[in-house]
């Protein structure tokens, strides 16, 4: 299975196009439409996909290769809603994302109904067939505004279980496309944080027959054993971890079984050391551990953040304290491949301050310490905080996601204003980071000028965010993922 897809990809890669960035192709280069392709001559190429999840849009941008900057997006807003506004029943919220080489899989939060999510699964062939810059109708391949569905290469699986949040392939390579894992967070988002009690779960999905519409579609569920799991991980091919924030925990499953698409089994949890605080985001450590973030729920200069340091047994190796005085609210986490450097190397956002930003650490597994070893600095000389031209608000942007390249050498990163409105526009923006522009290739971020590396504003390639117009703003970019192509 996994040499099919490999060539599957190689198909993709030599016959899906892309538009440049001013969305025309370039016929002498080879170049045709497409939301994930490159060029003819076999080009690789990267595209970042970033979930407007309040706009119901799903966007694609070319970040490295041919077809570079804004290409178009999959308009998902199953539930019309022409006013923009999130109040009622009419947002369907495209959540996770995940690419398994042959689909983009999309989780709607709220589709059919606010409190039974879904999964929309989308075939590679079907987004070949996007011209630049264009929207894709799902719910017109789905056939829910037209006759002419496609549900062969566009499906929709209905998971029937409260705010599914995080997706990912299984991190066996044996199960990539087979077998994907949904976190479900199993609490409404629209209630206060103290009330996020519900116990969550981890479901296997078999995406064997995804193209086959006649066949049901397996599903099982496991308990995670904590309440409100928000982000996933994957330590190894065996093991994956949940960070809850309804009970401020950690939990970490047994996915061994389910690359046959049996249910996972539960290994350890443990409790943070501390309640009430916010635990959404966690990383792994290569070793087969991992590192999670805790924040106060309100950002603080007074309480103090945290970074939690386990093994994969759930014990505790070590943590670090951000008590310098200043507020520190932690965003998303994401690993450098272990391979880079003598010990494990992370990226992490931190939001909400004059020091905002995105900051290397470095982990000392043998004294279990975490330490910040640098800042990219070359996303403050780029403006990538400054409020958008066009915002009538001027208001300052923040950190919002965080994806990487699997060799570690480049990240894209979303930005939006704190806070976000219900029924009026917003300018969120959208960064392409290459951490060693001089090599392009892998490198220890805690020995490199992170001044110094190349930043790209992908954003500014998309269609402008008109206030009149809801299919154009960008209140809340707040899940990215890299295809690599």
């Amino acid at each position: 299975m996994r040499r099919e897809l490999v060539l599957f990809a190689a198909l993709v890669a030599g016959s899906i196009g892309c538009g440049d960035s001013a969305g025309e192709g370039d016929d002498e280069a080879g170049v045709a439409s497409g939301l994930l392709g490159c060029s003819e001559d076999g080009a690789e190429c990267t595209v970042v996909v970033v979930s407007q999840i309040l706009d119901d849009r799903v966007e694609f941008y070319g970040a490295r290769g041919p077809g570079s900057g804004y290409r178009g997006a999959l308009d998902v807003d199953l539930k019309p809603n022409p006013g923009g506004d999130i109040v009622g029943d009419r947002l369907d919220e495209p959540y996770g994302l995940a690419w398994d080489g042959q689909r983009l899989h999309v989780l709607l939060s709220h589709y059919p109904e606010v409190e039974a999510g879904s999964l929309l699964s989308v075939h590679a062939e079907a987004l070949a067939e996007v011209g630049p810059g264009e929207p894709f109708d799902v719910g017109a391949a789905l056939g829910l505004s037209s006759p002419d569905a496609d549900p062969e290469r566009v499906r929709l699986t209905e998971l029937d279980r409260v705010e599914p949040l995080s997706l990912a392939t299984h991190p066996s390579d044996d199960a990539l496309g087979e077998v994907l894992l949904v976190g479900v967070f199993a609490n409404s988002l629209f209630v206060p944080e103290s009330v996020w009690v519900n116990p969550s779960a981890l479901l296997t999905v078999s995406t064997l027959d995804f193209g086959d519409p006649a066949e049901p579609v397996q599903i099982e569920s496991t308990p995670v054993g904590c309440a409100g799991a928000w982000t996933m991980a994957a330590l190894s091919e065996e093991r994956v971890a949940l960070a809850c924030d309804g009970d401020e925990a950690l939990a970490i499953l047994d996915v061994t079984e389910a690359r046959t698409g049996a249910a996972a089994a539960p290994h350890c949890s443990t409790a943070l050391g501390f309640s009430g605080k916010r635990v959404r985001y966690l990383a792994p450590d290569g070793l087969g551990g991992v590192l999670v973030a805790e924040s106060p729920i309100v950002a603080s200069d007074v309480e103090q953040s945290r970074l939690w340091w386990y093994d994969g047994d759930c014990q505790l190796r070590g943590f670090a304290t951000f008590d310098d005085g200043e507020r520190w609210p932690l965003g998303e986490l994401r690993a450098l491949p272990s391979e880079l450097a003598a010990g494990p190397r992370w990226l992490m956002i931190r939001r909400d301050h004059e020091q905002r930003g995105v900051y290397a650490l470095r982990g000392d597994p043998g004294a279990g310490s975490v330490e910040v070893c640098g800042q990219v600095s070359a996303l403050d000389a780029a403006s990538a905080w400054a409020p958008a031209a066009a915002d009538p608000e001027a208001q300052t942007l923040e950190p919002r996601a965080l994806a990487l390249r699997t060799d570690g050498s480049a990240f894209a990163l979303s930005t939006a204003p704190r806070d976000t409105l219900s029924d009026a526009a917003g300018f969120g923006g959208l960064w392409w980071v290459e951490l060693d522009p001089s090599t392009g290739a892998l490198a220890d971020p805690c020995s490199l000028d992170l001044g110094a590396a190349a930043v790209t504003d992908l954003g500014a390639s998309a269609p402008s965010t008109d206030p009149e117009l809801p299919q154009t703003w960008r209140r809340a970019p707040d899940v990215l993922t890299i295809v690599e192509l």
